[in-house]
């Protein structure tokens, strides 16, 4: 189940207009996370607010953006093929316990 969805919405607990860029998707930890679709890893380690985050070059300006991760299972550089396990679920940057932040990212 999709547990937070993207674009403008007001912050549950503050009451405030925020914008989300990603979706959060319930994930158990340890659940296998997939890519989206081949390309390169542009980026495989910490990340600020994202905890253990991979960051996918699909080409053409498009990424694909994976957050809250347990385990990164590739570098940066290697070329990952649709649908092949590029880490694991968890709660790495979250306050909110095991999930998967998503993003799709086109020309930044």
């Amino acid at each position: 189940p999709v547990l937070t969805r993207f674009g403008m919405q007001r912050h549950p607990q503050f009451g405030t207009m925020v914008f989300r860029r990603g979706i959060e998707i319930e994930a158990h930890e340890g659940q296998a996370v997939r890519a989206v679709e081949s390309g390169e890893v542009a980026y495989a380690d910490w990340y600020k607010g994202f905890g253990k985050l991979m960051i996918l070059d699909h080409g053409n300006g498009f990424y694909s953006l994976y957050g809250n991760l347990s385990r990164l299972d590739l570098a940066k550089g290697e070329r990952v093929a649709r649908g092949q396990v590029i880490g694991l679920a968890g709660e790495t940057g979250s306050l909110k316990g095991s999930k998967l932040y998503f993003e799709i990212r086109r020309n930044g």
